[in-house]
């Protein structure tokens, strides 16, 4: 129970921050700092990096890893999946409500390097599953830290692609991270109780 509290209050922290955005002093800087990414001079590699990992942040990688789980341990992939689809309904919610305009629609010159999304921008759905799976990992798919770490930097990466590919101001990631953030130990917590309740 401790876990899923946690992780509501983290997820409308990370939210209403990202909300702040709204204000224009605050808007105003989450718009120049896009424009810092997304025209910095990165190093080719990087970029491609970056590219690489976009996948990870989508709904097939949720997919794919809760189905990977679920074939040892069935019980932990369909959790997984079933709070995933609670996470996703959440974050298309905040985005159809706030309906924040994609960076590429609102700014000039913006650097698109990835496929321009068709729906608002407000949380970032890839940063919200990439942290959600990193999460879950750290929580309770596995007890190896290194294991873990891999999967929080793998998260910050996507979570950086969604900016620099010109896709997501810094707030909309922002907000997805900490919300896929306290999903993941929603999941923890539920996962508990459900190994409880089955034992």
């Amino acid at each position: 129970m401790t876990a899923i509290l946690a992780g509501a209050g983290i997820a409308a922290f990370g939210v209403l921050s990202g909300l702040t955005w709204v204000f224009r002093g605050i808007g105003d800087a989450d718009r120049r700092f896009f424009q810092v990414v997304n025209h910095a001079r990165f190093p080719s590699w990087l970029d491609s990096v970056l590219r690489g990992v976009r996948p990870l942040g989508t709904s097939w990688a949720l997919v794919v890893l809760a189905i990977a789980i679920g074939i040892w341990r069935p019980i932990d992939g369909a959790s997984l999946l079933g709070v995933g689809l609670l996470s996703g309904g959440i974050e298309r919610a905040l985005k159809l409500t706030a309906n924040r305009p994609r960076p590429f629609s609102t700014l000039p010159d913006v650097r698109l390097r990835l496929t321009a999304p068709k729906d608002p921008s407000f949380p970032s759905g890839d940063a919200s599953r990439a942290w959600y799976m990193a999460t879950a990992t750290a929580a309770g798919l596995t007890p190896y830290a290194p294991l873990w770490a891999a999967a929080y930097l793998l998260a910050a990466l996507v979570s950086l692609s969604r900016v620099r590919g010109g896709v997501h101001f810094p707030l909309d990631v922002w907000a997805g991270s900490w919300l896929g953030l306290g999903m993941g130990l929603i999941w923890a917590g539920f996962h508990v109780w459900l190994r409880l309740q089955l034992t």
